[in-house]
């Protein structure tokens, strides 16, 4: 993939919120999806996400959108991504949770990236229960949930939202702030 391709991608992520209500997403791109977040960065390769599917098949997509209110209701599927901080007790204090959700972030937007080669849409949900959420899903105790992905085939005849970004320039910087 040439670098313009790449970009051509990147520029069509949006959080998508209207979704084809009826669609599902076949397995095997839902764990492609899920190959994706895992090869995301991890910070000093403490790899510690578990990705769960949750899909239209049983009555947890629905539970799961109950204990989510950032979640949009059309979605049909969600990849939770969950950290496991048995995996990254070398890490104490503040520094754990950030490097957790720094992985939990690249494996987002990895998904995100691979959710449009695919002719998907998604979002970032970060507003749930967090107790709620394990309790649904069973999560062990070590296991703690950070992100929600939201996916499903975008309702082309209902606008996404994309935020606007300010001019390259004024965020950019050469070898310092100013010189």
């Amino acid at each position: 993939m040439v670098l313009e391709e790449m970009m051509n991608i990147i520029l069509k992520r949006r959080s998508v919120r209207a979704y084809q209500k009826d669609r599902a997403i076949e397995e095997e791109i839902l764990k492609k999806l899920c190959e994706a977040g895992q090869w995301a960065p991890t910070p000093s390769n403490i790899q510690s996400l578990h990705f769960i599917v949750v899909d239209g098949s049983t009555e947890d997509l629905e539970l799961l959108k109950d204990l989510s209110p950032g979640f949009p209701r059309e979605a049909p599927a969600a990849i939770v991504i969950t950290t496991d901080l048995d995996r990254s007790k070398n890490f104490t204090g503040n520094n754990r949770m950030i490097l957790c959700a720094e992985e939990a972030a690249a494996a987002g937007e990895n998904i995100a990236l691979a959710a449009v080669s695919a002719g998907l849409g998604s979002c970032f949900v970060e507003s749930f229960s967090k107790e709620g959420l394990k309790g649904l899903l069973n999560l062990p105790e070590n296991v703690y949930p950070l992100l929600i992905m939201a996916l499903g085939y975008p309702d082309e005849n209902r606008e996404s939202s994309r935020a606007k970004r300010g001019d390259l320039i004024k965020v950019m910087h050469w070898n310092g702030w100013e010189r």
